[in-house]
């Protein structure tokens, strides 16, 4: 009852005492929603980032691929940060249009800062035809924040799960809605 009204919680269980978690083992998930259409609509400003330019999701979904699996993620992190290590696994990345709304759906063992809206700053301007899906490679090989798209407003990103210990599935069984 002292939660905020935008927080809820589903379930709870005993951990031990040691645990912590973002030490655990565990993939999260992320959805980034985009609203593409030429009129914005206020109910949504809140939970979609408004974007008036057709995007290509097509491409984006071709560009998305070259992020899955295990790579070091240095472009998709914001310059400022002191990370030592920016190598995380990328599970999924799922893209999907419902009428005026995209939603990109990522799953990983974990993100760096910025690293979900990064990611769809740069899809976006895949979407919008100015980087070929294939510079997503080249982006990711650069190492070079300033390689990369723009970092999204956070309208639009939840995290919408995160899965530990014998709940922690990857890939396909990692579903958004």
């Amino acid at each position: 009852q002292s939660l905020p009204e935008d927080i809820r919680v589903q379930s709870s269980e005993e951990v031990p005492f040691d645990w912590h978690p973002r030490k655990a083992n565990c993939t999260k998930t992320y959805e980034y929603q985009i609203l593409n259409r030429r009129i914005s609509l206020p109910t949504e400003r809140l939970y979609a980032y408004f974007c008036y330019y057709p995007l290509e999701v097509e491409r984006m979904r071709r560009a998305a691929a070259f992020l899955v699996g295990e790579h070091d993620f240095k472009s998709f992190c914001t310059a400022k940060s002191n990370v030592e290590d920016t190598v995380r696994t990328i599970y999924s990345l799922d893209i999907k249009r419902d009428g005026d709304k995209i939603v990109l759906c990522i799953s990983g063992s974990g993100f760096l800062y910025n690293m979900v809206r990064i990611i769809a700053g740069t899809l976006i301007r895949v979407g919008r035809g100015f980087y070929t899906p294939e510079k997503v490679k080249e982006i990711l090989e650069a190492r070079e924040r300033t390689e990369a798209g723009v970092t999204a407003p956070p309208e639009g990103l939840v995290l919408a799960e995160i899965r530990y210990g014998a709940q922690n599935m990857q890939s396909s069984e990692v579903h958004c809605r």
